[in-house]
């Protein structure tokens, strides 16, 4: 499960880095704040994933703490 969710969500912030990063070439300088939002969710919502991916295993036993 967690390849499904990771996957398009890395593409996501992926390509809303390079947008961010190089606005003259994508023609996107007045979407600059959008994409940078775009980038700080997706960053929040990667992390919350794998926090509770990390929950999971420890649930089922497959991971502790160290």
């Amino acid at each position: 499960m967690s390849h499904e969710l990771r996957t398009p969500l890395n593409a996501i912030i992926g390509y809303s880095e390079l947008m961010t990063q190089q606005p003259a070439r994508f023609a996107t300088e007045s979407a600059k704040d959008p994409l940078e939002r775009i980038l700080r969710a997706g960053r929040h919502l990667l992390n919350l994933i794998n926090e509770l991916l990390d929950l999971a295993k420890i649930e089922a036993g497959r991971s502790s703490f160290s």
